[in-house]
């Protein structure tokens, strides 16, 4: 750049820095207006605030440039905005093409069942539990095979484990003669979701019949404590003649809360059979668990030896002691 004046290779390369400016804010305003979510940190200078131009005669304003975290902040909300806005904008039609998928193969018996069945089906797709419960709750407004197809449809094409849940207790509601097979509920017994087998249980149990029975039994040994107790619960209220065995079994679950069912249950259908384990958890670690396993033997044998939880230990053994040896001496005849 030799023989070039000093003052004109400055005066050049000032009117390219602002060439470049205007060309930088003219592409951002573009950039913005088409996607304001992508605004990449490449287009910002070292100093965080973008390359712009003043006019000429004018110093340039001094900005405080925004942190990196400032801007990572906004730029996060405005892909969250932009975010909701189409999801809002295909919602409507979302739920449209799903119901029509839904509604695929049923018959309705006019229009107007249809239409309530559209109702109640938007209020169970809202998102709001209250509603859904609602909805689900007037599903015997409609025409039985319309109102048990949707909740089918609902099982197979739904994730939600609430909405699952939800909707296998309407249709095991509905479903009052049992015509459904149980393969429906079943299937669910092998999720991962406890809560969805709590309701699978709920449902087959209320069949009663011999495989309902095989079923309970077998979720007995459900790695989810909430499960095995329900199964418990379903097989003492439906199966009162024939759960004795399991129900003693269950006395050496080793979750508190399905040993105190089971004692419970001993009390309540005063089975004679298990004197001797009620008798050992009266050592049990757990003094509610003691209690009841008290209660239940003076249920059963209409005895009464002074055990309390909150007593010394002394007076704990001389109790214990006392149910061991009346047991050695009643116990035959109890079973008789």
């Amino acid at each position: 750049m030799e023989g070039i004046p000093r003052r004109r290779v400055e005066g050049t390369c000032y009117a390219a820095m602002r060439l470049l400016g205007s060309t930088a804010r003219n592409l951002r305003d573009g950039f913005h207006s088409i996607a304001p979510f992508m605004w990449p940190e490449e287009m910002e200078n070292d100093g965080g605030g973008l390359v712009t131009t003043e006019p000429a005669g004018r110093q340039p304003v001094s900005v405080v440039a925004a942190t990196p975290a400032e801007r990572g902040l906004a730029r996060r909300e405005r892909e969250e905005e932009v975010i909701r806005r189409v999801e809002d904008e295909e919602r409507p039609e979302r739920r449209r093409v799903e119901m029509e998928a839904m509604f695929k193969g049923i018959r309705f018996e006019n229009k107007m069942d249809r239409v309530k069945a559209e109702l109640l089906v938007k209020d169970v797709l809202s998102g709001q539990r209250e509603t859904r419960a609602a909805a689900l709750m007037h599903f015997n407004e409609i025409s039985r095979p319309a109102a048990t197809g949707i909740l089918r449809a609902l099982l197979r094409s739904q994730e939600d484990p609430v909405l699952l849940m939800e909707t296998m207790d309407a249709l095991s509601r509905l479903d009052e003669d049992r015509e459904l097979e149980k393969a429906i509920f079943m299937s669910f017994l092998r999720r991962r979701d406890p809560g969805l087998r709590q309701a699978a249980v709920r449902a087959v149990s209320k069949y009663g019949d011999e495989e309902a029975f095989s079923i309970l039994s077998s979720c007995l040994k459900d790695d989810d404590a909430g499960v095995r107790r329900l199964a418990l619960d379903c097989l003492s209220w439906f199966y009162r003649d024939r759960c004795g065995a399991l129900v003693i079994s269950a006395l050496r679950d080793p979750d508190e809360h399905v040993r105190k069912l089971a004692i419970l249950i001993c009390g309540s259908l005063r089975l004679p059979g298990p004197i001797s384990p009620l008798i050992t958890l009266l050592s049990d670690p757990s003094g509610e668990i003691q209690d009841s396993a008290s209660a239940s033997l003076r249920k059963i044998t209409g005895q009464d030896f002074d055990f309390k939880s909150g007593s010394s230990r002394k007076r704990r053994d001389a109790a214990i002691e006392d149910w061991r040896f009346w047991s050695r001496n009643n116990l035959a005849r109890l079973r008789v």
